[in-house]
C-alpha cells in the first residue's frame, strides 16, 4: 500500500463519496463511491456503490460497478454487479456474481488494461460430476452474505448472549440437518456440543444420555432422577469454571416425546417453569424441527418463545440470489483452481429454472443440479442445461 492510506474501521459506517489520492482499507461499511488508489476490503468490510481504483483486493462484500487495473477476490469475498478490469483473480471460496466488460474506461484515476477475447474451449465436466452430492457439495451455511450465513451467525450470537433455549424450524430439505452437522463440526471456542437424534421415553433416561455424552461414569447404576441430575449439574458447573459451556442439539425435535423434552428443558436449561437453575449449571438447548413442531410443544415452552421471539428462527426457502451463490460456490469448489472456467458453465437461465423447480429447497437444488451436470456431461455440452 502507498504511504497515504486511510481506513474505515469495523465500527464505522460511511454514507457518501470518497475521492482520494491514496489508498483505502475498508473493515466497516461504505455506502457511496470510492475513487482513488489501491483498495483492500477486509472480511468484515462492505461497499455498496461505484468503485474506481488501481489494485482492488476483496475478502468482504463489494456490490456495484467496479473499474480497476486488477481485481482479486480472496476466500470469503463476494462481488456482485459489473466489473471492468485488466486482471481478475478469484480464489477458491470467493463468489463472483457479475458481468465482466473489456475495453478502456474514461477515468482520470484508472485506465484498465484491455481484455482480449479468447476462443471458447471445450470444457471437460468430469471434475464437476458429484459436486452436489453428499460429502462433496458445499455447506449452504458457508455461502458468503447469504441468509443462511446470517442465520448461523445469529445462532452463535444467541449462544454468546447466554440464551438457554433456541428453536430452528424448517420444512423437509431446508437444511436443518446440515445446520446440525455444521454446528457439530465447527471449532467453537469454549463450547462443547452434544446431539440427540432418537426418541427417549423418560426424563431419567434422557438425563442418562446427556451424562454419557459428557463422558460421566457411574450414571448407569443410578435409578433416581435426582441423582443423575446432580451428577450432570456438578459436571456443568466444573466446566463453567473453566469457561466452557455445553449445548445440546435435538434433531427432529417434533418426533420426540414432548413431556420428556419439557422435563429436561425445565431441569437443565432454566428456560421454563419454576425450576431455578444456577447459570453455572445451565445446559443450552437448540431444538431443530419442522414447522408444526410448535403446535406439539407444551404451553410453557410456547410461552417462552412468545417472549423470546429472537430465539425462534425459521429456515425459509432460498432466494434467487442465494440459490445462484450456492450453485456457483459448488462449482468453484470443484473447479480445482479454474474458477473463471467454472463461472462460465452456469447460464443465468439454468439458475432460474433450478430455483423455480426447487422452490428454494436445498435438497431439491442439489438433486436438480446433480442431474443437470450428468446430462450435460453425457451430451458433451459446454454449459450446464436443465432439461
Amino acid at each position: 500500500m502507498k504511504e497515504k492510506t486511510s481506513k474505515i474501521a469495523q465500527s464505522m459506517q460511511v454514507d457518501g463519496d470518497i475521492v482520494s489520492s491514496g489508498d483505502l482499507i475498508v473493515e466497516g461499511e461504505l455506502r457511496g463511491s470510492f475513487a482513488g488508489g489501491n483498495l483492500i476490503i477486509g472480511p468484515s468490510g462492505r461497499i455498496v456503490g461505484e468503485v474506481k481504483g488501481e489494485a482492488i483486493e476483496c475478502a468482504g462484500h463489494l456490490e456495484g460497478h467496479v473499474q480497476a487495473t486488477s481485481l482479486k477476490l480472496t476466500k470469503g469475498g463476494c462481488q456482485a454487479g459489473t466489473v471492468v478490469t485488466g486482471e481478475l483473480t478469484v480464489e477458491s471460496g470467493a463468489i463472483v456474481d457479475c458481468v465482466l466488460h473489456s475495453g478502456t474506461v474514461e477515468s482520470t484515476l484508472v485506465q484498465p488494461a484491455k481484455i482480449c477475447a479468447k476462443a471458447k474451449k471445450n470444457v471437460d465436466l468430469t471434475r464437476y460430476l458429484g459436486a452436489f452430492k453428499e460429502g462433496q457439495r458445499p455447506c449452504c451455511f458457508e455461502v458468503p452474505w447469504s441468509e443462511r450465513w446470517e442465520m448461523y451467525d445469529h445462532i452463535l450470537d444467541l449462544l454468546k448472549k447466554n440464551k438457554p433455549l433456541i428453536q430452528v424450524v424448517g420444512d423437509s430439505g431446508s437444511g436443518k440437518t446440515v445446520l446440525v452437522e455444521k454446528l457439530l463440526t465447527a471449532s467453537l471456542k469454549n463450547y462443547t456440543l452434544l446431539c440427540l437424534r432418537e426418541k427417549i421415553g423418560s426424563v431419567t433416561l434422557l438425563l442418562k444420555e446427556v451424562a454419557a455424552s459428557l463422558g460421566l461414569t457411574g450414571h448407569e447404576k443410578l435409578t433416581a432422577r435426582a441423582q443423575v441430575l446432580a451428577q450432570i449439574r456438578k459436571e456443568l458447573a466444573r466446566r463453567s469454571e473453566h469457561g466452557e459451556r455445553v449445548v445440546l442439539l435435538i434433531d427432529d425435535a417434533q418426533e420426540m416425546f414432548q413431556a420428556t423434552m419439557e422435563g429436561v428443558i425445565r431441569l437443565l436449561s432454566g428456560a421454563c417453569g419454576e425450576e431455578e437453575v444456577n447459570p453455572r449449571e445451565r445446559l443450552h438447548i437448540i431444538l431443530f424441527g419442522t414447522s408444526d413442531m410448535s403446535s406439539t410443544m407444551v404451553s410453557i415452552i410456547r410461552e417462552y418463545f412468545i417472549d423470546e421471539t429472537n430465539c425462534q428462527l425459521s429456515l425459509e426457502p432460498l432466494t434467487m440470489k442465494d440459490t445462484a451463490d450456492y450453485l456457483r460456490l459448488g462449482l468453484q469448489v470443484a473447479s480445482q483452481g479454474e474458477e473463471a472456467v467454472a463461472m462460465s458453465l452456469l447460464p443465468n437461465e439454468t439458475i432460474k429454472k433450478i430455483h423455480v423447480h426447487s422452490n428454494g429447497s436445498i435438497a431439491a437444488i442439489n438433486s436438480l443440479m446433480d442431474n443437470a451436470l450428468e446430462n450435460t456431461h453425457r451430451a458433451g455440452g459446454d454449459s450446464i442445461i436443465l432439461e
